[in-house]
């Protein structure tokens, strides 16, 4: 708490510092939320990783400070996300000039409390890339916090030429399991991108950056009655696996996983008005499972390629018109490890007589959004807002001996809209939106024996929820009373999801509360 305590007063004084040093702010501050997302939505550079562009094309410095609350309900969802979820959260942001540099700064505290949340025991959250989890039949609640703290530095242009950039960003996770085969999971990880731009003449800019992150989650396992043994599986992928319990001498022990993601990329931009970006990156991951620190056995490990392309447009009088494509493919392949014991004296320990490639999983996303922006105002953003999207996924999973397969490919197509209503004193915000997805090819076959395995039955339920078509719509309500340093801010937000052939949903409600400054 006190270090919680700390970091959010250093983030408030940074705050401050940008209400003292607005004079040499390079735009005009925002006032209204839509105002501060249409900054971020013109400053290509800010939605890009490279931090070192924002030095050649600036961005509306603004500060923020919001209590949040969400509420979810309904079967519609992943498995292992909880049936109704609460969560509160505090979350701060801001960016100052001090000197001739930028320094930009954000933290979060998030509280999550999940109800019937399925087959997970260990893990804080599963990924859909990684198949050695261990899971149980038990629905049951998780209390959940994060604390996500992320820092940027940019450069001035020396020489009329290159700036430098830098990007910090921390994530802890915990969580507990609520009952019996109960658990607690500790989660971290560590992201550093520098980066570098140079101009190279006219309105040329080429970007470069690189990362690292480093990353790390331990899972316990306990019982609250000890007297009453808990079945749980060691999953492999697509319904392979074994049967183990939680409890006794021979039970599941802790199990840790250690994490690493490396790579980079490279940025071009063009245009006096900041009008063209294309981003390029390739990012390699890597993850081992082990169970047991004081005698690791490794559970399975899994590598990764991620190939991503970014392109932003922007045209029109005062930007008005923005186009972004975001596609990612992703890579997969699982490793699981045959072991003996090495009994011999004074260096027991697990051996690895072989490895073998077990799992493909390939992935592969795109999506494509259009906003067009009636009105301008820097101060409190546009008057009328209309756009529309469409996002196209395939997962193809493949279990190599004996075969099985996991298919979902779908579309997603949405529309939105939005108004502004401007008074003398305060702002108005109201929008709307309705989407579709549909889609266009799914399955699961299972080649392995035992077909009614609480493993198998995982995998159906995800691919029944992956491959239903649904409609969604959302609304937004939001209310900023102007003062003179400070704007305060009421948000609400609804969005709804109801599947077209079976009769769950999925509610999701929120309300935020916050200032702008």
């Amino acid at each position: 708490m006190k270090r919680f305590t700390m970091t959010l007063s250093l983030l408030l004084c940074l705050g401050q510092l940008m209400a003292q040093t607005e004079g040499n702010s390079i735009t005009t501050r925002p006032l209204t939320p839509a105002a501060k997302e249409t900054g971020f939505r013109n400053a290509l550079w800010y939605n890009s990783v490279n931090r070192a562009g924002l030095a050649f094309k600036p961005f509306h410095l603004s500060n923020e400070l919001y209590l949040d609350y969400d509420w979810e309900n309904g079967k519609f969802r992943p498995q292992t996300v909880g049936e109704t979820l609460h969560t509160v959260s505090l979350k701060t942001s801001g960016a100052a000039l001090v000197g001739k540099f930028m320094l930009m700064g954000n933290f979060s505290f998030i509280n999550r409390f999940e109800k019937n949340a399925c087959f997970n025991t260990l893990l804080y959250e599963v990924a859909d890339d990684m198949p050695y989890f261990i899971l149980d039949p038990n629905p049951s609640g998780w209390v959940k916090q994060e604390y996500d703290l992320g820092a940027s530095l940019v450069s001035p242009v020396i020489a009329d030429r290159i700036a430098f950039g830098l990007k910090l960003h921390y994530e802890t996770k915990v969580g507990a399991k609520q009952k019996d085969p109960r658990s607690e999971t500790y989660k971290y990880h560590v992201e550093v991108i520098p980066s570098l731009t140079v101009h190279l003449g006219k309105t040329h800019l080429l970007g470069f950056h690189g990362l690292f992150d480093n990353g790390f989650e331990r899972g316990v396992p306990t019982l609250n009655n000890y007297m009453v043994e808990q079945k749980i599986a060691y999953n492999k992928g697509l319904g392979e696996g074994m049967i183990g319990k939680v409890g006794g001498n021979d039970g599941v022990k802790t199990i840790f996983y250690r994490s690493m993601r490396y790579g980079g990329g490279l940025q071009y931009g063009w245009g006096k008005e900041e009008s063209f970006l294309l981003d390029l990156s390739y990012i390699g991951r890597s993850v081992d499972g082990f169970e047991q620190p004081t005698l690791p056995k490794r559970l399975g490990s899994t590598r990764s390629n991620d190939l991503q392309a970014d392109l932003q447009v922007t045209f029109g009088k005062h930007k008005s018109n923005k186009f972004t494509l975001n596609a990612l493919y992703s890579s997969t392949k699982g490793l699981e490890h045959v072991q003996k014991m090495n009994t011999e004296s004074f260096n027991q320990h697990w051996e690895v007589i072989s490895t073998n490639k077990m799992m493909l999983m390939n992935h592969l996303s795109a999506r494509l959004t259009y906003d067009h922006l009636f009105g301008h105002d820097e101060a409190r953003g546009w008057d009328w807002k209309t756009g529309g999207s469409l996002t196209f996924s395939n997962r193809d999973d493949c279990y190599q001996l004996p075969r099985s397969t996991f298919k979902a490919m779908y579309l997603l197509t949405e529309a939105n809209g939005g108004r502004q209503f401007k008074f003398k004193t305060s702002t108005l915000l109201v929008a709307l939106s309705l989407g579709y997805q549909a889609t266009l090819d799914a399955g699961y076959f299972f080649g392995g024996k035992n077909r009614e395995s609480m493993q198998v039955n995982y995998y159906m339920q995800e691919n029944a929820y992956l491959s239903t078509d649904f409609l969604k719509t959302g609304g937004r309500v939001s209310w900023t009373c102007h003062r003179k340093k400070i704007n305060w801010v009421i948000d609400l937000r609804a969005d709804w999801a109801k599947p077209l052939t079976i009769q769950d949903n999925r509610l999701l409600c929120s309300a935020s509360i916050g200032i702008i400054f």
